[in-house]
């Protein structure tokens, strides 16, 4: 009986497995999809506001962010598609995923922290903490990815049946690689709030498009990151190790196509509203917003 039970469990930890493997290809598949629709639908305003546009800043984030997220992801999704047969090729594509989806993620912080310096007028007190915490913040969380997978001895390879890379002894302490960007996104966005709340409530007879831009894309790209990191925790924390990979691909999607629209969306207005605006007496005159358009190299 004893032998009987055993391998009823273990075949129901197989066909759990296995199910798990197929939801988490299925969810990177998803979210690649979302990401060329997305990208698709906004190539128009890309050739016009980057490749038609001189040199700058701003459009060397935006390429590298851009693209770079595509290709890394379209790697990460044919990998789940993969039956991998080796336990050395498994731990080194997933630090590969561990490394490059943790640089995707601080670019898009970049971009976060960029707004607000720029909304603080590019006060050198803040440039100071804010580059050592986006070092910290990526520091962390390669640390994190890569204290993870390197205990990860064996995977398992099953011939078709379960694609990809998976292990059944997950360390729980993953669950911390959510929280660097978590902090990030939420300091950033009180700043935000609060630069851009106070201008708009000191001028509200003005119309003020750029201000207005800000914060609706600060308070949209906060419920992105937020809803993300609520469903990272609790799969991370509570969930089985076999869906820790679950949300890596929709992560690393979401934060670099949020962060191409919001630069695109900046460029956008900054081009048609920069000298439209009417004069005020305060940091978010016309003579600032152009200030702010320079700044940024939009």
């Amino acid at each position: 009986m004893a032998t009987t039970a055993s391998a009823a469990e273990l075949q129901a930890e197989l066909i759990q497995l296995t199910a798990d493997a197929q939801t988490t290809s299925y969810l990177a598949a998803a979210a690649l999809t979302l990401a060329i629709v997305e990208f698709i639908g906004n190539f128009q305003d890309e050739v016009q506001l980057v490749w038609k546009s001189p040199l700058r800043v701003s459009n060397g984030i935006y390429l590298w962010i851009r693209y770079f997220s595509l290709i890394t992801v379209a790697i990460y999704t044919i990998f789940t598609f993969r039956e991998i047969k080796s336990d050395h090729t498994c731990r080194s594509f997933l630090l590969a995923e561990a490394v490059t989806s943790s640089l995707v993620g601080t670019s898009a912080d970049v971009i976060l922290v960029l707004r607000v310096w720029v909304l603080y007028g590019k006060s050198r007190r803040l440039l100071y903490i804010f580059v050592p915490f986006l070092i910290m913040e990526i520091i962390v969380e390669i640390t994190v990815g890569v204290l993870t997978i390197l205990p990860l001895g064996q995977y398992f390879h099953i011939g078709p049946a379960i694609l990809g890379c998976y292990s059944l002894n997950v360390p729980r302490y993953f669950t911390y690689y959510a929280v660097p960007y978590s902090v990030t996104s939420f300091v950033m966005f009180c700043m935000t709030l609060y630069k851009c709340g106070l201008a708009l409530f000191d001028n509200r007879t003005v119309k003020m498009p750029l201000m207005t831009l800000f914060l609706r894309d600060g308070l949209f790209w906060f419920l992105i990151i937020f809803a993300l990191s609520i469903v990272e925790l609790f799969v991370w924390a509570r969930g089985r190790p076999s869906l820790a990979q679950l949300m890596v691909t929709p992560w690393t999607i979401l934060n670099a196509t949020v962060g191409a629209r919001i630069l695109l969306n900046l460029k956008k207005v900054a081009r048609v509203e920069v000298y439209a605006t009417a004069p005020t007496a305060n940091l978010f005159s016309e003579d600032s917003w152009v200030r702010t358009a320079n700044t940024l190299n939009i």
